[in-house]
Protein backbone atom coordinates (compact mmCIF):
# COMPACT_ATOMS: atom_id res chain seq x y z
CA UNK A 1 0.00 0.00 0.00
CA UNK A 2 1.35 3.51 -0.78
CA UNK A 3 2.28 6.15 1.82
CA UNK A 4 -0.24 9.30 2.78
CA UNK A 5 1.32 11.43 0.00
CA UNK A 6 3.41 11.21 -2.72
CA UNK A 7 4.85 13.24 -5.01
CA UNK A 8 2.76 11.85 -7.96
CA UNK A 9 0.65 8.52 -8.16
CA UNK A 10 2.34 5.78 -10.17
CA UNK A 11 2.00 5.55 -13.65
CA UNK A 12 0.85 9.39 -14.16
CA UNK A 13 -2.15 11.54 -13.38
CA UNK A 14 -4.91 13.52 -15.29
CA UNK A 15 -6.03 16.90 -13.91
CA UNK A 16 -9.54 17.02 -14.04
CA UNK A 17 -11.92 19.82 -13.10
CA UNK A 18 -14.48 18.39 -10.30
CA UNK A 19 -17.55 20.39 -12.49
CA UNK A 20 -16.10 18.59 -15.81
CA UNK A 21 -16.23 14.78 -14.40
CA UNK A 22 -19.96 15.98 -12.55
CA UNK A 23 -21.09 17.02 -15.59
CA UNK A 24 -20.00 14.13 -18.10
CA UNK A 25 -21.81 12.33 -15.42
CA UNK A 26 -24.91 14.22 -16.01
CA UNK A 27 -25.29 14.00 -19.31
CA UNK A 28 -24.48 10.23 -19.14
CA UNK A 29 -27.66 10.03 -16.57
CA UNK A 30 -29.41 12.14 -18.66
CA UNK A 31 -29.12 9.70 -21.65
CA UNK A 32 -27.67 12.60 -23.60
CA UNK A 33 -24.59 10.19 -23.69
CA UNK A 34 -23.97 6.61 -23.22
CA UNK A 35 -22.20 4.12 -20.95
CA UNK A 36 -19.55 3.54 -23.85
CA UNK A 37 -19.38 7.31 -25.10
CA UNK A 38 -18.52 8.02 -21.11
CA UNK A 39 -15.75 5.19 -21.56
CA UNK A 40 -14.76 7.03 -24.91
CA UNK A 41 -14.88 10.63 -22.84
CA UNK A 42 -12.01 9.15 -20.47
CA UNK A 43 -10.17 7.22 -22.99
CA UNK A 44 -9.32 10.73 -24.94
CA UNK A 45 -7.87 12.02 -21.42
CA UNK A 46 -5.41 8.85 -21.72
CA UNK A 47 -4.76 9.65 -25.21
CA UNK A 48 -4.05 13.65 -24.29
CA UNK A 49 -2.12 12.73 -21.71
CA UNK A 50 0.63 10.15 -24.22
CA UNK A 51 0.93 12.85 -26.18
CA UNK A 52 2.15 15.74 -23.90
CA UNK A 53 5.16 14.84 -23.66
CA UNK A 54 5.76 14.99 -26.86
CA UNK A 55 3.85 17.86 -28.37
CA UNK A 56 6.32 20.04 -28.95
CA UNK A 57 9.23 17.58 -30.97
CA UNK A 58 6.76 15.80 -33.31
CA UNK A 59 2.89 16.37 -34.65
CA UNK A 60 0.38 14.26 -32.58
CA UNK A 61 -1.62 11.68 -34.61
CA UNK A 62 -4.91 10.47 -33.28
CA UNK A 63 -6.16 7.24 -34.58
CA UNK A 64 -9.57 5.41 -34.19
CA UNK A 65 -7.61 2.14 -33.71
CA UNK A 66 -6.20 3.38 -30.70
CA UNK A 67 -9.33 4.97 -28.97
CA UNK A 68 -10.88 1.45 -29.64
CA UNK A 69 -8.28 -0.57 -28.12
CA UNK A 70 -8.35 1.76 -24.73
CA UNK A 71 -11.90 1.07 -25.02
CA UNK A 72 -11.94 -2.61 -26.12
CA UNK A 73 -14.26 -2.39 -28.89
CA UNK A 74 -13.24 -3.76 -31.99
CA UNK A 75 -15.98 -2.18 -34.41
CA UNK A 76 -14.68 1.57 -35.17
CA UNK A 77 -18.26 2.41 -36.01
CA UNK A 78 -19.45 2.22 -32.64
CA UNK A 79 -16.11 4.85 -31.59
CA UNK A 80 -16.92 7.19 -34.19
CA UNK A 81 -20.69 7.63 -33.14
CA UNK A 82 -19.43 7.90 -29.67
CA UNK A 83 -17.19 10.48 -31.12
CA UNK A 84 -20.01 12.14 -32.83
CA UNK A 85 -22.40 12.08 -29.56
CA UNK A 86 -19.38 13.31 -27.57
CA UNK A 87 -19.12 16.27 -29.87
CA UNK A 88 -22.81 17.65 -30.22
CA UNK A 89 -22.88 17.79 -26.29
CA UNK A 90 -19.57 19.92 -26.27
CA UNK A 91 -16.96 17.29 -24.06
CA UNK A 92 -14.66 16.40 -26.70
CA UNK A 93 -12.98 17.93 -30.17
CA UNK A 94 -11.58 15.00 -32.49
CA UNK A 95 -9.74 15.56 -35.52
CA UNK A 96 -6.37 13.20 -36.50
CA UNK A 97 -4.00 15.76 -35.47
CA UNK A 98 -5.48 17.09 -32.10
CA UNK A 99 -8.13 15.90 -29.59
CA UNK A 100 -9.46 18.82 -27.26
CA UNK A 101 -11.55 17.91 -23.98
CA UNK A 102 -13.52 21.01 -23.43
CA UNK A 103 -15.09 22.73 -21.06
CA UNK A 104 -18.80 20.58 -21.02
CA UNK A 105 -20.64 23.94 -19.62
CA UNK A 106 -21.89 23.98 -16.30
CA UNK A 107 -23.05 21.97 -13.91
CA UNK A 108 -26.70 21.84 -13.05
CA UNK A 109 -26.65 19.61 -10.02
CA UNK A 110 -26.73 20.27 -6.40
CA UNK A 111 -23.37 18.69 -5.27
CA UNK A 112 -22.20 19.82 -1.57
CA UNK A 113 -18.89 19.38 -0.02
CA UNK A 114 -17.28 19.78 -4.31
CA UNK A 115 -15.66 22.57 -5.21
CA UNK A 116 -16.68 22.38 -9.17
CA UNK A 117 -13.22 24.45 -9.38
CA UNK A 118 -11.20 22.18 -8.08
CA UNK A 119 -8.86 19.95 -10.56
CA UNK A 120 -8.74 16.16 -9.22
CA UNK A 121 -5.79 14.09 -10.05
CA UNK A 122 -7.01 11.03 -11.79
CA UNK A 123 -4.36 8.21 -11.76
CA UNK A 124 -4.17 7.49 -15.47
CA UNK A 125 -3.92 3.62 -14.63
CA UNK A 126 -7.50 3.57 -13.16
CA UNK A 127 -8.33 6.05 -15.79
CA UNK A 128 -7.65 3.06 -18.60
CA UNK A 129 -9.21 0.34 -16.33
CA UNK A 130 -12.60 2.18 -16.04
CA UNK A 131 -11.99 2.69 -19.83
CA UNK A 132 -11.51 -0.47 -20.85
CA UNK A 133 -15.15 -1.54 -19.25
CA UNK A 134 -16.72 -2.17 -15.69
CA UNK A 135 -20.19 -1.57 -14.98
CA UNK A 136 -22.00 1.64 -14.30
CA UNK A 137 -22.07 1.68 -10.70
CA UNK A 138 -18.18 0.97 -10.49
CA UNK A 139 -17.59 4.21 -12.56
CA UNK A 140 -20.21 6.23 -10.61
CA UNK A 141 -18.50 5.11 -7.14
CA UNK A 142 -14.95 5.32 -8.58
CA UNK A 143 -16.23 8.97 -9.23
CA UNK A 144 -16.84 9.59 -6.44
CA UNK A 145 -13.97 8.48 -4.36
CA UNK A 146 -11.83 10.59 -6.23
CA UNK A 147 -13.85 13.75 -5.45
CA UNK A 148 -13.55 12.96 -1.87
CA UNK A 149 -10.01 10.84 -1.35
CA UNK A 150 -7.70 12.63 -4.10
CA UNK A 151 -6.26 16.04 -3.87
CA UNK A 152 -2.87 17.69 -4.98
CA UNK A 153 -1.15 19.73 -1.88
CA UNK A 154 1.75 21.65 -2.26
CA UNK A 155 3.07 19.75 -5.06
CA UNK A 156 2.23 16.32 -3.65
CA UNK A 157 -0.62 13.96 -4.54
CA UNK A 158 -2.71 12.74 -1.22
CA UNK A 159 -5.23 9.75 -1.39
CA UNK A 160 -6.86 9.78 1.90
CA UNK A 161 -10.54 11.13 2.67
CA UNK A 162 -14.12 10.41 3.33
CA UNK A 163 -17.07 9.11 1.00
CA UNK A 164 -19.82 8.17 2.35
CA UNK A 165 -22.34 5.67 0.16
CA UNK A 166 -25.19 7.54 0.61
CA UNK A 167 -23.57 10.92 -0.72
CA UNK A 168 -21.99 9.01 -4.09
CA UNK A 169 -25.68 7.47 -4.27
CA UNK A 170 -27.09 10.97 -4.21
CA UNK A 171 -24.69 12.83 -6.15
CA UNK A 172 -24.48 10.50 -8.97
CA UNK A 173 -27.97 9.52 -9.25
CA UNK A 174 -27.35 5.55 -8.17
CA UNK A 175 -28.98 2.87 -5.67
CA UNK A 176 -27.29 2.94 -2.52
CA UNK A 177 -27.10 -1.12 -1.92
CA UNK A 178 -25.32 -0.73 -5.26
CA UNK A 179 -22.93 1.79 -4.05
CA UNK A 180 -21.43 -0.38 -1.36
CA UNK A 181 -21.39 -3.22 -3.55
CA UNK A 182 -18.90 -1.35 -6.37
CA UNK A 183 -17.36 0.37 -3.26
CA UNK A 184 -16.78 -3.69 -2.28
CA UNK A 185 -15.54 -4.38 -5.72
CA UNK A 186 -12.71 -1.41 -5.65
CA UNK A 187 -11.58 -2.13 -2.42
CA UNK A 188 -11.14 -6.13 -3.43
CA UNK A 189 -8.83 -5.27 -6.34
CA UNK A 190 -7.12 -2.91 -4.04
CA UNK A 191 -7.44 -0.06 -5.55
CA UNK A 192 -8.84 1.96 -1.77
CA UNK A 193 -8.05 0.67 1.62
CA UNK A 194 -10.26 1.34 4.01
CA UNK A 195 -8.88 3.27 7.35
CA UNK A 196 -10.56 2.77 11.07
CA UNK A 197 -12.88 5.51 12.17
CA UNK A 198 -14.98 5.85 15.03
CA UNK A 199 -18.74 5.44 14.45
CA UNK A 200 -19.75 9.00 15.33
CA UNK A 201 -17.43 10.06 12.45
CA UNK A 202 -18.80 7.37 10.18
CA UNK A 203 -22.48 8.31 10.94
CA UNK A 204 -21.60 12.09 9.77
CA UNK A 205 -18.83 12.01 7.33
CA UNK A 206 -18.95 8.54 6.35
CA UNK A 207 -15.95 5.84 6.32
CA UNK A 208 -12.18 7.04 5.91
CA UNK A 209 -10.30 5.34 2.81
CA UNK A 210 -6.93 5.27 1.00
CA UNK A 211 -6.55 5.42 -2.54
CA UNK A 212 -3.60 3.11 -3.33
CA UNK A 213 -0.89 5.22 -5.49
CA UNK A 214 0.74 2.61 -6.61
CA UNK A 215 -2.00 0.30 -7.69
CA UNK A 216 -1.65 -1.69 -10.91
CA UNK A 217 -4.50 -2.92 -12.57
CA UNK A 218 -5.21 -6.98 -12.70
CA UNK A 219 -5.30 -7.20 -16.02
CA UNK A 220 -1.92 -5.24 -17.06
CA UNK A 221 0.05 -8.35 -16.74
CA UNK A 222 -1.11 -9.91 -19.49
CA UNK A 223 0.04 -9.58 -23.01
CA UNK A 224 -1.29 -6.77 -24.90
CA UNK A 225 -3.56 -7.79 -27.74
CA UNK A 226 -5.36 -6.29 -30.81
CA UNK A 227 -8.15 -8.08 -30.49
CA UNK A 228 -10.96 -8.17 -27.80
CA UNK A 229 -10.20 -10.58 -25.18
CA UNK A 230 -13.45 -13.09 -24.59
CA UNK A 231 -15.87 -11.76 -21.72
CA UNK A 232 -15.72 -13.67 -18.39
CA UNK A 233 -18.71 -15.31 -17.33
CA UNK A 234 -20.96 -13.22 -15.85
CA UNK A 235 -21.18 -14.75 -11.94
CA UNK A 236 -24.14 -13.57 -9.80
CA UNK A 237 -23.20 -11.21 -7.20
CA UNK A 238 -25.85 -10.01 -5.17
CA UNK A 239 -26.08 -6.48 -3.13
CA UNK A 240 -26.05 -6.16 0.50
CA UNK A 241 -29.44 -5.81 2.50
CA UNK A 242 -30.62 -2.49 2.55
CA UNK A 243 -30.66 -1.12 6.11
CA UNK A 244 -34.01 0.60 7.55
CA UNK A 245 -33.12 3.82 9.04
CA UNK A 246 -35.92 4.79 9.91
CA UNK A 247 -37.37 1.59 11.85
CA UNK A 248 -41.38 1.53 13.14
CA UNK A 249 -41.41 2.47 17.05
CA UNK A 250 -44.98 1.68 17.29
CA UNK A 251 -47.65 -0.36 15.47
CA UNK A 252 -49.25 2.97 13.19
CA UNK A 253 -53.03 0.88 12.50
CA UNK A 254 -55.02 -0.30 15.40
CA UNK A 255 -57.89 -0.49 13.73
CA UNK A 256 -58.70 -2.85 11.20
CA UNK A 257 -61.07 -3.03 8.93
CA UNK A 258 -64.16 -4.72 9.14
CA UNK A 259 -64.92 -8.09 7.85
CA UNK A 260 -66.63 -7.69 4.57
CA UNK A 261 -69.71 -9.26 3.59
CA UNK A 262 -69.84 -13.25 2.87
CA UNK A 263 -70.51 -14.99 -0.34
CA UNK A 264 -69.28 -14.66 -4.24
CA UNK A 265 -68.62 -11.56 -5.14
CA UNK A 266 -69.58 -10.33 -8.56
CA UNK A 267 -67.96 -8.14 -11.08
CA UNK A 268 -70.02 -4.97 -11.54
CA UNK A 269 -71.99 -4.14 -14.20
CA UNK A 270 -70.46 -2.48 -17.22
CA UNK A 271 -71.88 0.88 -17.66
CA UNK A 272 -74.04 1.45 -20.84
CA UNK A 273 -73.98 4.16 -23.27
CA UNK A 274 -76.97 6.29 -23.19
CA UNK A 275 -79.29 5.04 -26.34
CA UNK A 276 -78.95 6.38 -29.71
CA UNK A 277 -80.21 5.39 -33.25
CA UNK A 278 -76.69 6.33 -34.76
CA UNK A 279 -75.62 2.79 -32.62
CA UNK A 280 -78.13 0.45 -32.06
CA UNK A 281 -77.50 -2.12 -28.94
CA UNK A 282 -79.31 -5.70 -28.54
CA UNK A 283 -79.81 -3.80 -24.61
CA UNK A 284 -81.85 -1.49 -26.20
CA UNK A 285 -84.17 -3.93 -27.65
CA UNK A 286 -84.87 -5.58 -24.37
CA UNK A 287 -84.89 -2.64 -21.94
CA UNK A 288 -88.40 -0.84 -21.86
CA UNK A 289 -86.92 2.88 -20.78
CA UNK A 290 -84.07 2.68 -23.55
CA UNK A 291 -86.29 1.10 -26.34
CA UNK A 292 -88.84 4.11 -25.38
CA UNK A 293 -85.80 6.69 -25.23
CA UNK A 294 -85.41 5.21 -28.95
CA UNK A 295 -88.65 5.84 -30.07
CA UNK A 296 -88.55 9.65 -28.73
CA UNK A 297 -85.72 10.28 -31.13
CA UNK A 298 -87.39 8.25 -34.02
CA UNK A 299 -90.20 10.76 -33.43
CA UNK A 300 -87.88 13.61 -33.75
CA UNK A 301 -86.58 12.05 -36.74
CA UNK A 302 -89.93 11.63 -38.10
CA UNK A 303 -89.28 7.95 -38.56
CA UNK A 304 -91.83 7.29 -36.00
CA UNK A 305 -95.40 8.57 -34.85
CA UNK A 306 -96.07 10.07 -30.88
CA UNK A 307 -99.02 8.85 -30.80
CA UNK A 308 -100.04 5.46 -28.58
CA UNK A 309 -100.66 3.55 -31.94
CA UNK A 310 -96.93 4.94 -33.11
CA UNK A 311 -95.45 3.62 -30.06
CA UNK A 312 -96.70 0.35 -29.93
CA UNK A 313 -96.06 -0.27 -33.93
CA UNK A 314 -92.31 1.18 -33.05
CA UNK A 315 -92.10 -1.41 -29.80
CA UNK A 316 -93.59 -3.86 -32.32
CA UNK A 317 -90.61 -3.17 -34.75
CA UNK A 318 -87.84 -3.89 -31.74
CA UNK A 319 -89.94 -7.29 -30.51
CA UNK A 320 -89.56 -8.53 -34.50
CA UNK A 321 -85.75 -8.09 -34.42
CA UNK A 322 -85.06 -8.96 -31.40
CA UNK A 323 -87.30 -12.33 -32.04
CA UNK A 324 -85.94 -13.10 -35.77
CA UNK A 325 -82.65 -11.58 -35.76
CA UNK A 326 -80.09 -14.07 -34.57
CA UNK A 327 -76.71 -12.54 -35.75
CA UNK A 328 -77.28 -8.84 -35.34
CA UNK A 329 -80.57 -7.94 -34.18
CA UNK A 330 -79.80 -4.43 -33.42
CA UNK A 331 -78.58 -3.96 -37.77
CA UNK A 332 -81.90 -5.41 -38.29
CA UNK A 333 -84.03 -3.21 -36.23
CA UNK A 334 -82.14 -0.62 -37.58
CA UNK A 335 -82.75 -1.47 -41.33
CA UNK A 336 -86.63 -1.55 -40.89
CA UNK A 337 -86.99 1.54 -39.18
CA UNK A 338 -84.57 2.95 -41.53
CA UNK A 339 -87.51 1.67 -44.60
CA UNK A 340 -90.54 2.43 -42.14
CA UNK A 341 -91.05 -1.50 -42.95
CA UNK A 342 -93.92 -1.85 -40.38
CA UNK A 343 -95.36 -4.72 -42.44
CA UNK A 344 -92.74 -7.08 -40.81
CA UNK A 345 -94.29 -6.60 -37.62
CA UNK A 346 -96.80 -9.71 -36.49
CA UNK A 347 -99.37 -10.44 -33.82
CA UNK A 348 -96.71 -12.52 -32.00
CA UNK A 349 -94.46 -9.00 -32.24
CA UNK A 350 -97.48 -6.91 -31.26
CA UNK A 351 -98.17 -9.20 -27.99
CA UNK A 352 -94.71 -8.81 -26.98
CA UNK A 353 -94.86 -5.14 -27.09
CA UNK A 354 -97.95 -4.64 -25.31
CA UNK A 355 -96.83 -7.17 -22.85
CA UNK A 356 -94.07 -4.57 -22.54
CA UNK A 357 -95.77 -1.57 -22.15
CA UNK A 358 -97.63 -2.67 -19.58
CA UNK A 359 -96.05 -1.68 -16.88
CA UNK A 360 -95.82 1.80 -17.99
CA UNK A 361 -99.33 1.81 -17.89
CA UNK A 362 -100.32 0.60 -14.81
CA UNK A 363 -97.96 3.37 -13.04
CA UNK A 364 -99.42 6.18 -15.15
CA UNK A 365 -103.22 4.99 -15.32
CA UNK A 366 -103.66 3.09 -11.98
CA UNK A 367 -107.03 1.05 -12.32
CA UNK A 368 -109.96 2.19 -10.35
CA UNK A 369 -110.95 -0.08 -7.25
CA UNK A 370 -115.17 -0.21 -8.46
CA UNK A 371 -115.58 0.44 -11.89
CA UNK A 372 -119.05 2.55 -12.53
CA UNK A 373 -121.06 0.70 -14.48
CA UNK A 374 -121.12 -1.94 -11.46
CA UNK A 375 -121.98 0.47 -9.12
CA UNK A 376 -124.99 1.96 -11.20
CA UNK A 377 -126.18 -2.01 -11.91
CA UNK A 378 -125.99 -2.03 -8.17
CA UNK A 379 -127.94 0.84 -7.73
CA UNK A 380 -130.33 -0.27 -10.31
CA UNK A 381 -131.00 -3.68 -8.10
CA UNK A 382 -131.74 -1.93 -4.96
CA UNK A 383 -134.29 0.26 -7.24
CA UNK A 384 -135.83 -2.22 -8.29
CA UNK A 385 -136.43 -4.14 -5.26
CA UNK A 386 -137.69 -1.32 -3.53
CA UNK A 387 -140.15 -0.90 -6.20
CA UNK A 388 -141.53 -4.17 -6.52
CA UNK A 389 -141.56 -4.31 -2.32
CA UNK A 390 -143.71 -1.12 -2.77
CA UNK A 391 -145.35 -1.46 -6.31
CA UNK A 392 -148.52 -2.09 -5.11
CA UNK A 393 -148.98 0.27 -2.43
CA UNK A 394 -150.43 3.90 -2.78
CA UNK A 395 -148.86 6.44 -4.23
CA UNK A 396 -146.77 7.71 -1.25
CA UNK A 397 -144.84 4.59 -0.82
CA UNK A 398 -143.75 4.68 -4.36
CA UNK A 399 -142.56 8.24 -3.68
CA UNK A 400 -140.63 6.83 -0.57
CA UNK A 401 -139.03 4.39 -2.76
CA UNK A 402 -138.17 6.76 -5.96
CA UNK A 403 -136.43 9.04 -3.29
CA UNK A 404 -134.07 6.04 -1.65
CA UNK A 405 -133.46 4.99 -5.86
CA UNK A 406 -132.03 8.82 -5.76
CA UNK A 407 -129.94 8.58 -2.85
CA UNK A 408 -128.45 5.69 -3.80
CA UNK A 409 -127.36 6.74 -7.28
CA UNK A 410 -125.97 10.32 -5.63
CA UNK A 411 -123.66 8.13 -3.63
CA UNK A 412 -122.23 5.83 -6.52
CA UNK A 413 -121.65 9.28 -8.18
Amino acid sequence: MATIARRIPEGGYVLVEAGHILRAWELHHAKIITLLDLRVWLACHELVARRQGAQNRQHANYTHEELARLVSVTALGRIKSSLRRLERARLVTWSTNSVKVTHPGPHDSHTTFISIRRLVPMPRRMVRFLAAGTSRSVIATTFGVMLRCLFIRRGECSGIGRCKASWVADTFGIDERSAKRARGELVRIGWVRPLGSSQWSMNRWGGQFQVNLNWRSPESKRPASRLSPLSPPIEPCLSPPESNKHPLREYTHQNPARRGPAGVRKDPAKSLVAPSLRDVHRSDLIDRERTLALHREACERGLAERSEAGRLRFVGLAMHARRCGTRNPAGLFAWLLAGRRWGFITQVDEDQARDLLSGEGKRSRPKPQEPARSAFFTAGLVGQNLISQFGREDAQCRSVAASRVHESLMCVR
